[in-house]
């Protein structure tokens, strides 16, 4: 990646800028609820309308970026560009794999703004409304489609935080694939990133004034390895080359995780599931447990707990059961070794809910119920039932905490 004169920014290269083209070129699914249409719009293209019916509303946007997960899989180097037959063709000779599955799940745009009072969040809703309703059918315009209907059917998830030093509000679009776009309206913040690996934010503006002019950038005269638009990065955790560095090696590394709200806990396990490793295992230890006692300090109530853990497995994993299923053995784990910060009661009862889901998850669990229906069907006294042998050396079901009557309790369980 080509040098920059500071420490925190750097150029993207060629095969970057086209990974990035591929991805604002994509159109995006914003799905409907009930009978409501699914809208499928260019990234590129919402991206300005957006941007261009803000200004109109008096909104100052000074700028545009592509943030977290997405940004990281953007800048790293084994996820190739594969649509320019140029770079393509190049990274054959090096014998180099070709572009392979997205790795990131939202796609968060972050927009920073003047917010200067309270009602600047309100104007920009409405903005980001009024956008989506460009797209609507004109059947269903002219039938007198308000504003509060399309909050409803078409975003899942509204946050607005004006306290101290942040002044910002999230928009989140229904995605059922767990795709969602996101848009966060950024006036002050106090921090962006949870870990070195999600602290990238990619400068749209460059790229986004080509698309200005009507242009196409894909396997187009407008783009070549010799030619590309200067695309900007910028990482927040200050040192761009070893937050790099801890990308492509699947390394995990943060500062201050106390800071952090919820400790950065639930995006530590993810990556953990993803194959990431502690930089230091000494020094993650300890980070570990400062993340738990943070977690623990924003969530206080066994409510609140489990409301937070479902709403993230339910926006991260959607429906893939298995992956949630391990997710949640990684979480039991990190608390069970960690925590220092509860009362004994308080612990167990997390556990006992972690528990619950890990049961409610468990990919066997749907083969195991199957094989009951089965056997009471044959036998109708064949009671209590039995676990089938090649399915008790399974480390769920093989534990003392899981007993029979765990089994029969399942109808209590969501």
């Amino acid at each position: 990646m080509p040098e920059s004169h500071n420490q925190h920014l750097q150029t993207l290269n060629y095969g970057q800028v086209g990974k990035l083209v591929e991805l604002l070129e994509t159109c995006v699914e914003i799905h409907g609820y009930g009978n409501l249409p699914t809208l499928q719009i260019p990234l590129k293209e919402l991206l300005r309308k957006v941007r261009n019916n803000l200004r109109k509303d008096n909104v100052n946007v000074r700028n545009i970026r592509l943030n977290g997960g997405t940004a990281s899989y953007i800048l790293n180097q084994h996820h190739y560009y594969k649509n320019n037959s140029q770079y393509q063709h190049h990274h054959q000779q090096q014998q180099l794999r070709p572009a392979i599955k997205p790795h990131y799940n939202d796609i968060d745009l972050v927009f920073n703004v003047d917010m200067s009072d309270d009602s600047q969040a309100q104007v920009i809703l409405t903005t980001v409304l009024r956008t989506l309703l460009e797209y609507l059918p004109d059947s269903i315009v002219r039938n007198g489609f308000q504003y509060y209907m399309l909050k409803k059917a078409y975003l899942i998830k509204l946050v607005k935080v004006f306290n101290g030093a942040n002044r910002w509000s999230l928009i989140s679009f229904r995605n059922y694939y767990g795709r969602n776009v996101e848009f966060k309206f950024v006036d002050t913040i106090e921090r962006q990133f949870q870990f070195s690996v999600d602290s990238f934010q990619i400068l749209l503006d460059s790229i986004l004034s080509l698309y200005d002019y009507k242009l196409t950038l894909i396997d187009s005269q407008y783009m070549s390895s010799n030619f590309y638009p200067t695309v900007i990065a910028e990482c927040l955790y200050g040192d761009f080359d070893l937050a790099t560095e801890h990308l492509h090696k699947k390394i995990i590394a943060t500062k201050k995780p106390e800071e952090i709200r919820g400790g950065g806990l639930l995006k530590y396990c993810s990556l953990l599931l993803q194959g990431y490793k502690p930089e230091s295992e000494l020094q993650m230890g300890a980070m570990a447990r400062y993340m738990c006692s943070r977690f623990f300090i924003d969530f206080t109530r066994l409510e609140q707990q489990e409301e937070r853990l479902v709403s993230y497995l339910d926006c991260h994993f959607h429906n893939d059961y298995p992956i949630k299923y391990k997710y949640l053995l990684i979480l039991k784990s990190v608390i069970k070794r960690n925590t220092v910060c509860l009362m004994d009661l308080e612990r167990r009862q997390t556990l006992r809910l972690i528990n619950k889901l890990i049961y409610h998850y468990n990919p066997r669990k749907h083969e195991v119920c199957l094989i009951a229906q089965q056997q009471q069907q044959c036998h109708p006294s064949l009671m209590p039932f039995r676990y089938p042998t090649h399915l008790t050396s399974h480390p769920l079901l093989s534990q003392s905490s899981y007993p029979h009557q765990y089994y029969q309790q399942q109808q209590h369980y969501p």
